[in-house]
């Protein structure tokens, strides 16, 4: 039976035969089913072109046919990036699992159950599951007064199929595909406020980005309020003018800056403060002050005032100050009243105030005079800073006075002892006290058995919490007493007074 390979005979045919004797006897007749098959099979990937770079998802499907009335698929082959898989039992379809994200190449042929094989088929595969990633530039959190120009610019993942496009909003608007977007900042203010702009890219191979978004911050409106000298419209000195201002802006905090001389010169930029000291040039006559109010996106606003001159005393000399009623170091028993006298120099401004710290705590006094009065109670050790300022601004060197209050007085200690007579004895005692660091007018003094008083021995100063010995030469035998007698530096008395006994046999 012939097989063409164009498959033009390709079928079931069926041969019906018998044979004859020589005496003329004719068999039954027999019938056989031959079955011709010469047609390869064919396998396909759908939607899939073949021999061409795809992108696809990780799995394909493979599915083999036969031609009709022929033998049937018996079996797929597949070598995936050079492994090789064959699938036989055929039914209908397998599933290539093709793995991580890259290229890959795929090659698949069928064979049918006549050993028919189909021509090989080739595919290379590329996987991408990673969306692309866009990045803003010329974006920041600063205000701007001035056209901002965003650039986008989107990647894929090394390995990904490409960019496809990217896309961009504003606020609420439509969105449209571009990489580069303009936040306008027009003169007549119609803009200002902050944008969001949201963004996100797609790739080939349609991975989409999650959406992003920033703000854009467009200002172009200058600060507004305004600005006045105080005093009114005059001044009698070219010193200590407060320029006063309420500037305020909707977008953030302000600098602001003076000039003196008709904007020839201007201060530094410093942080906005409602009140800021000026100095006026010397000379009588109008002066005019320019004030600067600069906001975050640096629009500046300027204001104008002007102050008359009536006369500019010229005081470059400090006043001085002295302080009386207390001694710098000296320790008091009782509450202390200190008077401040400040003078200026012959001619000047004159004194405007005296300032002093106590203890940390300061306090301004408008003149030439003022006294602090410092307590008994709590006694303690107190720290006095002092000095003047006058009109023209010109202040004085800080003085210091350290100074104690101790209303509580000593404690006297002494130590039994005993010895021969005609030989020294060692007394010994120790004072102590809650603020003095020395007591002084020790004495010490030994009393026989009568209460008598026979010597007294007179000590200079003593360290307090320090043990101390003097020495007694006792002439008779005997039982005596001795007794330590203190005052503290602020002149207080002990409170407790040390004695002691001394045998002498």
């Amino acid at each position: 039976m012939p097989a063409p390979s164009n498959g033009s005979d390709d079928g079931v045919h069926a041969v019906r035969y018998r044979s004859c004797d020589a005496a003329g006897n004719w068999e039954t007749a027999r019938l056989v089913t031959l079955k011709i098959d010469s047609t390869p099979p064919g396998v396909v990937i759908a939607s899939v072109p073949t021999d061409a770079t795809v992108v696809y998802f990780p799995t394909l499907t493979l599915t083999a046919y036969d031609a009709p009335n022929t033998s049937d698929v018996a079996s797929v082959t597949y070598i995936l990036d050079g492994v090789s898989h064959t699938v036989a039992n055929w039914t209908t379809k397998v599933v290539v699992p093709l793995g991580p994200d890259g290229l890959h190449t795929l090659t698949y042929e069928a064979t049918d159950n006549a050993g028919n094989t189909s021509a090989p088929r080739n595919i290379t595969i590329q996987i991408d599951t990673v969306a692309p990633v866009t990045q803003v530039f010329g974006a920041d959190d600063s205000w701007h007064n001035t056209d901002v120009q965003l650039s986008l610019t989107a990647t894929d993942d090394p390995g990904g199929c490409g960019v496809a496009a990217t896309y961009y909003k504003v606020a609420s608007g439509a969105w449209t595909q571009g990489r580069s977007v303009t936040i306008a900042a027009p003169a007549d203010h119609s803009n200002d406020g902050a944008h969001t702009v949201s963004y996100y890219s797609t790739d080939l191979a349609g991975n989409t980005e999650a959406i992003k978004s920033m703000t854009v911050r467009i200002d172009t409106t200058p600060p507004a309020g305004g600005f006045l000298l105080d005093g009114g419209a005059t001044s009698t000195t070219s010193t200590a003018v407060g320029a006063d201002s309420s500037a305020t802006d909707a977008h953030g905090p302000l600098e602001m800056r003076f000039s003196t001389d008709g904007g020839a010169t201007w201060s530094a930029w410093v942080s906005y403060a409602a009140t800021t000291p000026l100095t006026l040039p010397a000379g009588d006559g109008a002066k005019t002050v320019q004030a600067q109010y600069r906001d975050a996106a640096g629009n500046v606003a300027t204001l104008s005032a002007t102050i008359e001159l009536t006369s500019t005393p010229s005081d470059t000399t400090p006043p001085t100050v002295t302080a009386s009623g207390v001694v710098d170091g000296r320790f008091y028993d009782r509450a202390v009243s200190v008077t401040l006298s400040a003078s200026d120099n012959p001619g000047g401004s004159g004194v405007a105030s005296v300032t002093y710290s106590l203890d940390g705590i300061q306090q301004t006094a408008l003149g030439a005079s003022t006294t602090v009065s410092v307590p008994a109670s709590p006694n303690g050790h107190h720290t006095l800073t002092y000095w003047a300022t006058d009109e023209a601004a010109n202040s004085c060197t800080q003085e210091t006075l350290l100074f104690t209050i101790d209303t509580v007085g000593p404690v006297t200690c002494a130590s039994a002892t005993s010895g021969r007579v005609g030989c020294a004895l060692s007394l010994r005692y120790e004072a102590t006290d809650n603020l003095s660091p020395l007591v002084v007018q020790l004495r010490l003094v030994v009393l026989n058995s009568h209460g008598e008083a026979i010597n007294t021995l007179r000590i200079a100063s003593r360290k307090v919490g320090t043990w101390y010995t003097a020495r007694w030469t006792p002439k008779a035998k005997g039982l005596y007493r001795y007794r330590i007698y203190a005052t503290d530096e602020a002149g207080n008395a002990q409170r407790l007074l040390g004695t002691a006994r001394a045998r002498v046999v």
